[in-house]
């Protein structure tokens, strides 16, 4: 998941499939969530600027 957002980072519709991808999955981890909470933070602080 990580890894293909970041590789998508500039294609935001793309990176946002990993995510949502990672975040379905029945067993997710502690890290799928701090990796999530970390992209939706930084997209939007960079939507703002």
């Amino acid at each position: 998941m990580a890894s293909g957002s970041a590789q998508t980072w500039e294609d935001t519709e793309t990176s946002e499939q990993c995510i949502q991808q990672a975040l379905a999955q029945p067993d997710i981890e502690l890290d799928v969530l701090v990796s999530a909470y970390r992209y939706y933070f930084y997209k939007n602080q960079m939507l703002e600027h």
